[in-house]
């Protein structure tokens, strides 16, 4: 699992320098746990890369690949932060700047201090 520090400020999620956008329902969810300072958490096959722009994404550098037969594992770095994200088609090439979109209904948030869940938004 991709796992880094995150900071919540205004109903968005910063990982390193870069900000993602959060749904109504995490934003409840940090409300009532009150940690500002978290860990972010997403699993490599819960996100998607793509060398073009996309809205709400982290931007990134691809550092290396590993070809795993019918997938490829895409080893990137955002501000510093090593992350992965399995990829099926449109395999970046090493070097190449990625856009990564963990997704928001799958992520997993914990408290900094603790390392316990924050839980997750209801349904």
């Amino acid at each position: 699992m991709n796992v880094t520090e995150a900071v919540y400020h205004q109903n968005s999620l910063f990982i390193g320098k870069q900000r993602l956008i959060l749904s109504e329902g995490w934003i409840k969810k940090i409300g009532k746990a009150g940690s500002r300072k978290l860990y972010f958490g997403v699993r490599p096959e819960h996100t998607g890369i793509t060398v073009e722009y996309r809205e709400n994404a982290l931007k990134g550098v691809v550092k290396y690949k590993e070809d795993y037969g019918n997938k490829v594992g895409v080893f990137f770095e955002v501000d510093g932060i090593d992350f992965i994200s399995i990829c099926e088609r449109s395999i970046p090439s090493t070097n190449d700047t990625v856009y990564f979109t963990p997704d928001v209904h799958k992520i997993h948030l914990f408290d900094f201090a603790t390392e316990e869940s924050i839980g997750y938004p209801e349904k």
